[in-house]
């Protein structure tokens, strides 16, 4: 993700488990950055370019678009 002010990119990265998928979804655990305990997390697909999530502990959807290189 682009930082402001020239800062270099933020990077998250976790290990997870997926534990259950469908069509249109899929759930994996992963460990919270928070609290440091296992939560289950749940990716909606929307398309073949788009997937979306809930943004925990709030009503919020975030999209994510697949972009060209």
């Amino acid at each position: 993700m682009p930082s402001p002010k020239g800062e270099p990119p933020y990077r998250n990265t976790s290990s997870y488990r997926i534990v259950a998928s469908d069509d249109d979804s899929l759930a994996y655990v992963s460990r919270s950055l928070l609290t440091k305990k296992p939560e289950i997390s749940h990716v909606y697909f929307d398309g073949p370019n788009r997937y979306w999530i809930y943004l925990h502990r709030t009503s919020m959807k975030e999209y994510f678009d697949r972009i060209a290189p």
